[in-house]
């Protein structure tokens, strides 16, 4: 059953993708000719749909528990990450426009990269420290053009859905354009795909949206202890005996 649900997720993934690219030039072609928070809201709209559809399709059942708390200004969300579905989960499922902060290779998947650009996404990357600070600083310049943006700061998905250290850089994000953080705890997609797996497992997530952590009027003191504040935010919302 996984095997055959696995391929017809993957024929499904690459067939809908293509049909989301042909409306998106088409979507791209009105680009200077409607408002800029108009199209925005439409690639986003198209993109929410074709990610909430992807879902249904792997048999995830996703609860989200704590929308109320992302405010309408612009923030940036920091997650843990335990899977490819994060993204899709994120897409689907929380109703606000937004951005990546991700990997060259994502960008590299035919079709993907396209709708990625028109999202605001941006490559950063894992080992050039230049390269990644020239993408922080090109995130924050999309933040205050009143745009969300979401990044994973561990960097790179867990192998045991786990914490790992979390990257002090990434949350130059938010302090240096004093926008809310927005901790998000991911409990359950690692159960879908694990990392280095590539066949699917329907599964529960609980999807966590903590309330907002304001960052204007930082002292230096406060703005390091940021990163571990989140951190143990985060671990705060995994399910009493999921992962720990």
């Amino acid at each position: 059953m996984r095997i055959i649900r696995s391929i017809y997720f993957y024929f499904y993934f690459f067939i809908s993708l293509a049909f989301l690219s042909s409306r998106f030039k088409r979507h791209v072609a009105s680009k200077g000719k409607i408002a800029k928070v108009e199209y925005e809201n439409l690639i986003n709209q198209e993109v929410r749909w074709w990610a909430a559809r992807m879902i249904k399709v792997s048999g995830a059942k996703i609860n989200i528990i704590g929308e109320e708390h992302i405010p309408d200004e612009s923030v940036v969300f920091y997650c843990n990450h335990q899977s490819y579905f994060d993204v899709a989960i994120f897409l689907g499922c929380i109703d606000k426009n937004k951005g990546f902060m991700s990997k060259e290779g994502i960008f590299k998947i035919p079709f993907l990269g396209g709708w990625m650009r028109e999202l605001r996404c941006i490559v950063i990357s894992q080992t050039d420290v230049r390269q990644a600070l020239k993408a922080i600083i090109a995130g924050i310049e999309i933040i205050k053009d009143d745009y969300s943006m979401v990044i994973f700061p561990e960097g790179t998905r867990s192998p045991d859905g786990k914490l790992l250290e979390f990257k002090a850089g990434a949350f130059k994000l938010a302090t240096k354009p004093q926008v809310p953080i927005i901790p998000v705890t991911i409990d359950g997609a690692i159960n879908i795909m694990k990392k280095g797996e590539y066949l699917l497992n329907p599964a529960t997530v609980n999807v966590i949206i903590h309330p907002p952590m304001y960052t204007n009027a930082l002292t230096r003191e406060e703005a390091v202890a940021i990163p571990e504040q989140v951190k143990t935010i985060i671990q705060s919302g995994f399910s009493k005996g999921g992962v720990q």
